[in-house]
């Protein structure tokens, strides 16, 4: 019995030594990166580093707690010490500092070492597909393009946040639109790759296009979808009819979180993201470029409008519940992330 308890102690002990050496192995890792040695040529900075060796150690730690503790105050420290000097948006230097981080570039080689990619699990798909009636609309771009120098379009691109309420789209125009951001004129290696308009990270192009017609030549009001896979190649346009939106004008103002100037808008194009088809590649830091590609695609689309004497207005605030809901999204695996009023401006 003497002998077991005696057994029983040493590997306690053993044990104990072992979670102290973890920590001073720890204390040494945030030592290092705080003073910036020894992960320096990682191109990671300060924070960087220290979030990469503490989830790497994770793993082989049974205390996890620690980690977080340190990493709290380092980033406490290290992401607000430019910031705690003045008053500049005072209270919010934590979330400001994490945020600034976020921006910033990681280093890629560690994330792709992580990406379902490299673990060689299954691609998700390039696009949803249809799950109601798929309709074809017209789609003779040549008829719909007024401006014709690229000069006199960057000109002319402005947000345009007054429309006229009773002049719509034709079918043509919307074509323009949707295909202009979002078509698939080729796909790349076995169904890896869509290649469209817009570009966008290791050409994952994570987003679905849904828009809201409220005056379309031809369409009844409601919710649709653009099915860019139906014409690769092609500049034709398919969509498909998701629901109708009760009451539109109040519907879209709520919405766009009480901006009822949209509301006015002949078609409000909505984007989603859906997640995995970026992070498959690029892991936690698929959400970043995820945000650079939106940038893309509101661009074209602004264009896009103008090359057609429309106003447009791309719009970051609004009712994520509301629009999930509305569009039919889960809003964890598809979520909204951006929209865009186009129609006839009033100037």
């Amino acid at each position: 019995m003497l002998d077991i308890c005696a057994e029983n102690d040493v590997i306690f002990l053993k044990w104990m030594f072992l979670h102290i050496k973890w920590g001073l192995d720890i204390v040494e890792r945030v030592w290092i990166s705080w003073n910036g040695s020894g992960y320096r040529g990682t191109g990671l900075d300060t924070v960087e580093r220290l979030t990469f060796f503490t989830n790497e150690m994770f793993f082989f730690n049974p205390c996890p707690a620690l980690y977080a503790v340190i990493y709290s105050l380092h980033t406490m420290n290290g992401g607000i010490q430019n910031m705690n000097k003045d008053s500049r948006n005072e209270g919010l230097w934590v979330k400001i500092a994490r945020n600034r981080n976020y921006m910033k570039c990681p280093e890629l080689g560690l994330v792709m070492l992580k990406s379902d990619q490299q673990k060689a699990l299954p691609q998700p798909p390039l696009c949803k597909e249809a799950r109601g009636v798929i309709t074809e609309i017209s789609a003779n771009f040549n008829g719909v393009i007024t401006q014709g120098l690229y000069t006199e379009l960057l000109d002319k691109r402005r947000s345009e946040r007054v429309f006229n309420k009773e002049k719509g789209l034709s079918q043509n125009q919307l074509a323009f639109l949707l295909w202009s951001t979002q078509g698939v004129s080729e796909i790349r290696g076995a169904n890896y790759a869509t290649l469209r308009p817009v570009p966008s990270g290791g050409a994952r192009h994570p987003f679905e296009t849904y828009f809201a017609a409220r005056n379309i030549e031809g369409l009844e009001q409601g919710v649709y979808h653009y099915l860019p896979l139906e014409h690769i190649g092609e500049k034709k346009v398919a969509i498909e009819y998701i629901g109708e939106i009760p009451d539109h004008d109040k519907r879209i103002t709520e919405m766009l979180s009480g901006q009822k100037w949209a509301s006015s808008a002949p078609v409000v194009v909505f984007l989603s993201c859906v997640a995995y088809r970026a992070e498959w590649r690029y892991s936690a830091s698929a959400h970043r470029v995820a945000l650079i590609d939106l940038g893309h695609v509101g661009q074209n689309l602004m264009l896009s409008a103008c090359a057609m004497g429309l106003g447009s207005c791309c719009i970051a605030a609004y009712d994520q519940k509301l629009c999930d809901k509305t569009l039919n999204l889960d809003g964890y695996e598809e979520y909204t992330v951006y929209a865009c009023a186009v129609g006839e401006a009033i100037k």
